[in-house]
């Protein structure tokens, strides 16, 4: 995509060489940008592999030897090697599980605060969107019907594209009914 915008894809998998070991994948994005001597090289990966909560023994793995939580954490880390502007996160966390899911939407909450990185999160997840976003947009049909500040109520909106969404993905627990009256439990700010 290019230096300043990096995408992180819902099929870790897919979006990988598998031929390609951990360090190569990370560092794919510095070789095409920022080349580097091996042993710096090497640094800035370890670097960037620690910071997404993996270790140094985990660089000469490949793809199938990790599970998909990891392989998301990889592919953050190489969105990240070249510090862009903004990361695409295309329905980046929908295939993991709850608990891989939290600890990969605080990675991210943690790394724009620690980078200032932008994100354009593409979701159905309306509980991810509102911790991790600053301002939300509603599609329809592909188009843009409604957006509002995650610190807004969903009630605030008045579009029957945002009702129709959160009738679909909240159920009545309190916790989700608080969402639709609500801030967001966590608000991340720019």
């Amino acid at each position: 995509m290019g230096r300043n915008i990096q995408t992180v894809f819902q099929d870790s998998y897919s979006a990988v060489n598998p031929r390609m070991t951990a360090e190569d994948i990370i560092a794919e994005p510095l070789d095409n940008f920022e080349p580097a001597k091996d042993t710096e090289r090497r640094r800035i990966v370890i670097d960037l592999l620690e910071r997404v909560g993996l270790a140094e023994p985990d660089l000469k793995k490949y793809p199938h030897e990790f599970s998909g939580g990891q392989l998301q954490r990889i592919s953050i880390a190489r969105a990240i090697s070249i510090k862009p502007k903004l990361i695409v996160l295309d329905e980046s966390v929908s295939s993991l599980d709850m608990v891989t899911k939290t600890v990969i939407l605080e990675l991210l909450s943690d790394l724009k605060k620690d980078l200032g990185v932008s994100y354009l999160f593409i979701t159905h997840d309306v509980k991810a969107a509102c911790f991790l976003s600053d301002t939300l947009g509603v599609l329809e049909k592909g188009e843009l019907v409604d957006t509002f500040s995650s610190k807004d109520s969903f009630l605030a909106s008045r579009h029957p594209a945002v009702e129709k969404m959160l009738a679909s993905t909240l159920s009545d627990h309190p916790a989700d009914r608080s969402i639709r009256r609500a801030k967001p439990l966590v608000s991340v700010s720019k």
